[in-house]
C-alpha cells in the first residue's frame, strides 16, 4: 500500500510539474512584446525629454483596443508626452494611441484632448502587480501630485489627485468629453478583479 501511495505521489507532482509547465510556456507567449518597437518608442522618448534613465519595465497581459477613441492627429512620432507621480516613482512616456501592443511598452492616451489642453484626458496602463507602469495606482493619495509634459510644446502642468474609486469596466462614464471647459486628467488601469477598472481623477494646479 505504502509502495502503491509513494507512486501516486510521484505520479501527481509529474503531473503538476506539466500543468505548471504549460502554464509558463502560455504566459511567456501572450506577454510578449515587440522588442524592435520598445527600443523605437524609448529612444524616441530620451531624444524629446533628454532623460538620462529610462524605465525598466515589465511585460504583462493587454487591454481591450480604443484606438478609435483617440483624437491625436495622424503622425509617425509614438510619444505624445511624459507622466511623472514622484509619490509612485513614475516616470514613463505617454504614448499617442492605446493598441495591445503599445500597452505592453508604456501607458497610453485612451482618448481627450492633447496633453495638458481643455477636456477630459485619459490615460491608461496596465497594473502587473509589481512596481512598473499603474501597478502602484491604488496608492495614490487625495492631493498627490502628478505631473504631465507636452512632447510636442514642453508645457508642463501638476495635477493634484481628488477622487479615486473603481468601476465595472463596462463603465464608460469617465470617459466624457462633455466637459471642454476645464483640465481634467484621468488615470485608469485594472483592479485584482478582471470585471473592474480603477480611476484616479485628477485637477490642474493653477
Amino acid at each position: 500500500m505504502k509502495k502503491n501511495d509513494n507512486k501516486f505521489i510521484i505520479s501527481l507532482l509529474f503531473i503538476i510539474i506539466i500543468l505548471a509547465g504549460i502554464l509558463i510556456f502560455r504566459i511567456n507567449n501572450s506577454i510578449g512584446y515587440n522588442e524592435s518597437l520598445y527600443n523605437d518608442i524609448y529612444k524616441e522618448y530620451n531624444g524629446v525629454f533628454s532623460s538620462e534613465n529610462s524605465n525598466t519595465l515589465a511585460i504583462g497581459s493587454s487591454e481591450q483596443n480604443t484606438n478609435s477613441l483617440s483624437t491625436e492627429s495622424e503622425t509617425n512620432s509614438n510619444v505624445i508626452g511624459k507622466i511623472v507621480i514622484p509619490s509612485l516613482q513614475i516616470d514613463y512616456p505617454i504614448l499617442r494611441y492605446t493598441t495591445d501592443e503599445l500597452l505592453k511598452i508604456a501607458p497610453t492616451k485612451l482618448c481627450g484632448p492633447n496633453i495638458n489642453e481643455k477636456g477630459n484626458l485619459c490615460i491608461i496602463g496596465h497594473n502587473y502587480h509589481n512596481s512598473t507602469f499603474f501597478s502602484k495606482l491604488n496608492e495614490l493619495n487625495i492631493g498627490d501630485s502628478v505631473f504631465l509634459t507636452n512632447a510636442d510644446n514642453k508645457s508642463e502642468l501638476t495635477y493634484a489627485v481628488n477622487n479615486k474609486y473603481v468601476i465595472k469596466k463596462n463603465d464608460l462614464s469617465v470617459l466624457s468629453q462633455q466637459n471642454d471647459t476645464e483640465i481634467v486628467l484621468t488615470l485608469i488601469t485594472c483592479t485584482n478583479n478582471d470585471n473592474e477598472r480603477l480611476v484616479v481623477k485628477c485637477d490642474v494646479v493653477l
